[in-house]
Formats: structure tokens, C-alpha cells, sequence
């Protein structure tokens, strides 16, 4: 489990931190683990990868179709450079009861990240062309990032997104709109 859920499941900070001491459950990077843990999630998580779904599934022991390899997923750590402004990031923000975006960046400013495999075909072209302009008619700033601009040119990519954070746009409050 996630260490945010921990508190969640055992709400005494003295009960958690006796469990740690006990061995009966410890810490690997940000995630706690039993004691029955196995010795390939643990190493996983100390490279600080985690299983996704096949994986997974396999560890609470459900059926998976035949597959060759770990399927994890390593979080990207990005380092703001030192003269990067602060800034609000939440992802997987719901900005409409139809609209759940990737990236909030700020008060206004949308990052959407495509990949051909989920973005390509042509009704979902659609849908992601209607949700976006849907946001930027309520004020939002939309920025779709390609797969490739985000793993494999990401130097270029990130320079640039820096530079649309220096103008600040992303803090600009949205336009208030009339009820009705």
C-alpha cells in the first residue's frame, strides 16, 4: 500500500509505528509491504518500479493470459531547475462532470498527453478535439503533448514548457460565467 494510505488503514501513530518495529510491516521506498511480500515486489519497488495490471494480477493470484516479461511502471522524477516557478500540478483533474483532464497546470492551463495506441482513432480524435475546445471555450489553455514529445525528445519538450511557465499564463484567473 501507498504510505498516504497507510493512516487509513491503522489510525494510532503509535499501532503503525509498533507494526514497523515489528517487522510485520515495512517500509520500501514509499510503499509498505507485509512480511509476506514477495521477493520479486520487493525488488521492484526498492528500483522504485511498480507491477501494473498484469503483473498485479498475477500477485493476488487471478488468471492472466500468457505474457513474456514484468510489466511495471517507474514513475518520471523531474528536477525543476532552480529558477522554475512554483506551481499547482494535479493530475487526473475533473474540470467538468464530462472533462477529467491529465494535467492541471495553475488555475487554467491543460496538458493532455496522446498516444496513438489510445488517441488515434478516429472517434476518440473527435472526443479529445470536443473536450478541448469545450475547455478553452470556458477559459482554459489546452496543450497536447505527443508520447514521442514526452519520451523521446522530453529535453526539447520540457524546455519549452518552461518557457510558456515564465509568461505565467497558467495563474491567470478563468472568465466568470453567467448562470443559466
Amino acid at each position: 500500500m501507498h504510505r498516504k494510505g497507510l493512516a487509513e488503514v491503522e489510525r494510532d501513530p503509535d499501532r503503525r509505528r509498533a507494526l514497523l518495529r515489528s517487522g510485520k510491516i515495512r517500509s520500501v521506498d514509499q510503499w509498505y509491504v507485509t512480511e509476506e511480500a514477495p521477493e520479486d515486489l520487493l525488488a521492484l519497488l526498492e528500483l522504485g518500479v511498480r507491477p501494473t495490471c498484469l503483473d498485479a494480477a498475477a500477485l493476488h493470484g487471478l488468471w492472466i493470459p500468457m505474457a513474456v516479461g514484468v510489466h511495471a511502471y517507474r514513475p518520471r522524477r523531474v528536477e525543476a531547475p532552480p529558477d522554475a516557478p512554483r506551481l499547482r500540478v494535479r493530475s487526473q483533474a475533473q474540470l467538468l462532470p464530462d472533462v477529467r483532464v491529465d494535467l492541471l497546470i495553475g488555475t487554467n492551463w491543460v496538458i493532455e498527453c496522446d498516444s496513438r495506441r489510445f488517441h488515434d482513432d478516429p472517434t476518440q480524435y473527435r472526443e479529445d478535439r470536443r473536450r478541448g475546445l469545450t475547455l478553452s471555450s470556458r477559459g482554459y489553455r489546452v496543450t497536447r503533448l505527443t508520447w514521442e514529445q514526452v519520451f523521446l525528445d522530453w529535453s526539447r519538450t520540457s524546455a519549452m514548457l518552461l518557457e510558456m511557465l515564465r509568461r505565467r499564463d497558467h495563474r491567470r484567473l478563468l472568465p466568470v460565467r453567467a448562470a443559466g
